[in-house]
């Protein structure tokens, strides 16, 4: 550009301290250098320049260039301001950012991003009480962005008193304060609350996706199935069923033992092209197991070889394998979780452990001793559990093999 003769002007070199922001190294160097060279053109008293240059230095980590920068302007504006009080919540020093908020004001009343700023150095939930009555105190304009932000701040302190207080005296809510809300009572498992407050919420505003992933994931299992099936109606009358609702329902269905619906969420994913993990897999498999659906379970073991087969080191693929595996067993194809167990190219403690209890519950004592010794000759140490497994093939079996059973 230079070469060709163009000249710079006050919005080049911003542009060129952005970019040296976002380089992962030598972003500082650079950096110094657009600086030199923006003050030898004569930039050095342009706020959006000099605003950019701080903004440019605090990524790049050089926090005392910024403050030289800062303390050099013969003018700052509320960006000057609060890119500098950011640098100083970068840097961790919550001292000085307080005391930088109350020179601010001497020129330039904060905005609700600053004061979101400066709420991020609150350790403990007596600052951000203070912080709170200090937004108050300084008669700023609390505006919903601020409001949701120390909203959750409380909700992170896991302070329930102050949150619902703020909540109630907030006039108008929007969704995320709704979410902030519902995120409180389902980490608390309190699945009354979230469903009375899923309830306002549905007349003041429309609840986001994010809110059903909220409830399903956050309480994992209802206290009452009805529950449940309401979130899960709620959820498809707004016109949600993504990959990660749809993932947290057939996790909910499995693990409250509501077996048929975990299954049918598991087919509803497929027909919208949904493609499970092994987690989701291995949810429908314990469903498949508990209600004796070999079929559908033999379907998911084939998609299964299809598509994770060859990524066995994976910790979920181990699981589903032996997921499987126990499925055929219970369902009385002890032949067929053999097979399973001799293709597995990973086998863990638990999957030995597994095969084992599924010949004794066959009542085959001598098969589950030959495992034993295979497992032992593989160097997989045996636990407690391993061999309550197989005391309890041996008496299944009527057999006495227990003493050949030596660690």
């Amino acid at each position: 550009m230079r070469k060709k003769g163009v000249s710079s002007d006050g919005y080049t070199f911003p542009i060129l301290s952005k970019v040296a922001a976002l380089l992962e190294s030598g972003g500082a160097c650079f950096a110094g250098m657009v600086h030199c060279l923006g003050m030898r053109m004569g930039f050095q008293s342009d706020v959006y320049f000099c605003n950019t240059m701080i903004e440019g230095y605090v990524r790049s980590g050089c926090f005392g260039n910024a403050l030289k920068v800062f303390d050099e302007m013969p003018s700052r504006d509320l960006v000057s301001w609060t890119s500098m009080i950011s640098g100083c919540v970068s840097e961790g020093n919550t001292s000085r950012d307080f005391g930088l908020l109350n020179e601010m004001r001497k020129e330039v009343e904060p905005n609700e991003v600053t004061l979101i700023v400066m709420l991020q150095t609150c350790p403990s939930v007596l600052e951000v009480r203070q912080f709170h009555g200090y937004v108050i105190k300084c008669g700023s304009s609390i505006d919903q962005s601020l409001k949701n932000s120390i909203l959750k701040k409380y909700v992170d302190f896991d302070i329930a008193n102050d949150s619902e207080v703020l909540f109630e005296e907030t006039g108008s809510r929007d969704v995320v304060s709704w979410n902030i809300m519902i995120h409180l009572y389902s980490s608390k498992g309190n699945s009354t609350k979230v469903i009375d407050c899923l309830n306002k919420m549905i007349c003041e505003v429309k609840p986001s996706i994010e809110t059903f992933t909220l409830i399903i994931s956050g309480l994992g299992e209802f206290e009452n199935h009805s529950h449940g099936q309401q979130i899960h109606c709620l959820a498809l009358k707004s016109g949600f069923f993504d990959e990660i609702l749809s993932t947290c329902l057939l996790d909910l269905y499995a693990k409250s033992g509501h077996f048929e619906e975990a299954i049918e969420i598991f087919k509803q994913m497929l027909a919208a092209n949904v493609k499970p993990d092994p987690e989701n897999m291995r949810s429908f498999v314990v469903a498949c197991m508990h209600l004796g659906a070999l079929r559908l379970g033999k379907a998911v073991h084939g998609f299964f070889i299809r598509n994770y087969f060859s990524v066995p080191d994976e910790e979920g693929a181990r699981s589903l394998e032996t997921s499987i595996l126990n499925m055929y067993v219970k369902c009385g194809y002890i032949f067929s979780a053999r097979n399973c167990f001799n293709k597995m190219l990973v086998k863990d403690l638990v999957t030995w452990s597994s095969m084992i209890e599924g010949y004794g519950t066959h009542g085959l004592g001598f098969e589950a001793l030959k495992i034993f010794d295979e497992m032992k000759s593989e160097k997989v140490k045996p636990n407690s559990i391993t061999f309550l497994s197989l005391l309890s093939a041996c008496s299944h079996s009527g057999a006495y093999y227990a003493k050949a059973a030596k660690p």
